[in-house]
């Protein structure tokens, strides 16, 4: 599809739910995917998904086909800065349906993930932490070197929002694993948590004493 053409169908998705479950089912899915596939069009289609994945039908949908997030995922790795903006975006929407979160995990997205993270994207984070709500992701997240410095990094830093799902992310990483509870140690996680339990943002507080809660758990007596 030329860019046009995309525009005009993201300005169709804005008449409601009605019409972006009628664009996915009349066939535009297979056209905009192949529109990811690089060029000046790619960000516009991985916009164009995003406002068709407002619609929980069309996550499981757009998920389902075989080429969408994997192409999602090739624009995090190697599009220009607009590209894995909206890549990144178009992900956070797909990765709030359960099945897609495994998806775009097995996609290879977790490295690119961090590093748009380590550049400060409050979005990158934010898929993390639904990412970190499945298996494959938490198992994949500690093997990453470096990435509980890099969840530090945000606890130091980032926006509300950002520091509200590192927190997220590490108290799932943390939750049954004493390796990760001891490294979160090691990085300050601890100190810092102390201090983010008195944000006045509650999600912030509570999330930040759940994980001084697990981490002090792992320094005085460890897990059963």
């Amino acid at each position: 599809l030329q860019d046009l053409s995309l525009r005009a169908l993201l300005h169709l998705t804005l008449d409601g739910d009605d019409a972006r479950l009628g664009l996915v089912a009349e066939g535009a899915l297979d056209p905009v995917v192949a529109a990811l596939r690089g060029g000046p069009a790619a960000a516009l289609a991985a916009t164009l998904l995003t406002s068709l994945a407002v619609v929980d039908v069309n996550k499981a949908t757009i998920g389902a086909h075989p080429a969408a997030i994997p192409l999602l995922a090739a624009l995090l790795r190697y599009g220009d800065c607009r590209q894995r903006r909206e890549a990144t975006t178009a992900l956070y929407e797909l990765c709030k349906f359960a099945e897609n979160r495994r998806r775009t995990v097995r996609a290879g997205t977790l490295l690119p993930l961090v590093r748009l993270t380590r550049e400060g994207s409050e979005r990158a984070v934010r898929v993390l932490g639904l990412l970190a709500k499945c298996r494959e992701g938490k198992e994949e997240m500690r093997k990453l070197i470096g990435f509980v410095n890099v969840l530090s990094e945000v606890l130091r830093a980032g926006s509300p929002r950002g520091i509200e799902h590192a927190l997220l992310v590490l108290n799932y990483l943390c939750s049954d694993s004493r390796e990760m509870a001891f490294t979160a140690i090691k990085e300050g996680i601890l100190d810092l948590c102390s201090v983010l339990a008195g944000h006045m943002n509650p999600n912030i507080g509570k999330n930040a004493m759940e994980l001084v809660l697990r981490l002090e758990k792992e320094q005085f007596g460890g897990y059963s």
